[in-house]
């Protein structure tokens, strides 16, 4: 009966459990989408923002549109304002945000493991060791 119950909780959990190849290829998509797949959608909602800011930002730096490509704005030349903005952005969608979508997918599946009672872990307190050393002189 702990047998069936276990594999039970284990099918559970591998039923809800997220995939990490998958939450990376949604986050590289769009930006955002990885962390709406782990359930975080604050995080998913501002990593979105940056890349829809950046699409934005930088069509109005090539279109020439105030204040994005304005002479003199903080010390930078023309177009640089808007690329900068842009550049920085589009880092922290997709450089940040892909570090946060595997740390968000390993966080969810831990808590879901513990939910479950599952350990991925070997249980090597009952394990004998035999440590054999020879040499020859």
């Amino acid at each position: 009966i702990e047998l069936s119950k276990n594999i039970q909780r284990y099918t559970m959990y591998e039923n809800e459990a997220k995939s990490l190849p998958k939450a990376l290829c949604l986050g590289l998509l769009i930006p955002g989408y990885g962390q709406y797949y782990t359930e975080n959608n604050t995080r998913g909602s501002l990593y979105t923002f940056l890349f829809l800011y950046t699409i934005v930002n930088w069509n109005l730096a090539i279109a020439d549109v105030e204040p994005f490509a304005s002479d003199d704005k903080f010390g930078l030349t023309r177009n640089e304002f808007g690329f900068t903005t842009a550049m920085v952005s589009i880092f922290i969608a997709y450089g940040i945000g892909t570090i946060d979508t595997i740390i968000a997918v390993n966080k969810y599946n831990r808590k879901l493991a513990a939910k479950y009672n599952i350990s991925l872990q070997p249980e090597l307190e009952n394990k004998n060791l035999l440590l054999k050393i020879s040499y020859n002189l």
